[in-house]
């Protein structure tokens, strides 16, 4: 069963304590968490432009799969800071 699924996300709220938050806790997010991501992010760039210049076409697909996941840790981390405000 996928963790989208209506049975499941009934079910989370069913078990839920209060009845009134369907989300499960989520640990909080600091402004400096953000911030190294970002950092992370730039650092990626600048190593996927230099590898690609240089013609190692390889580590330079690795960095752009490593640069699409940190994109999706920057989501993440948006998103607690959301929830934790």
């Amino acid at each position: 069963m996928s963790a989208s699924s209506p049975s499941r996300r009934r079910r989370d709220t069913e078990n839920n304590s209060e009845g009134t938050n369907p989300m499960r806790p989520i640990r909080a997010a600091r402004p400096a968490d953000r911030d190294a991501v970002r950092e992370a992010i730039d650092q990626l760039r600048s190593a996927r432009h230099l590898l690609s210049q240089s013609g190692a076409p390889r580590a330079a697909a690795a960095v752009r799969k490593a640069l699409r996941s940190a994109e999706g840790a920057a989501r993440h981390v948006d998103h607690r800071i959301r929830r934790s405000l």
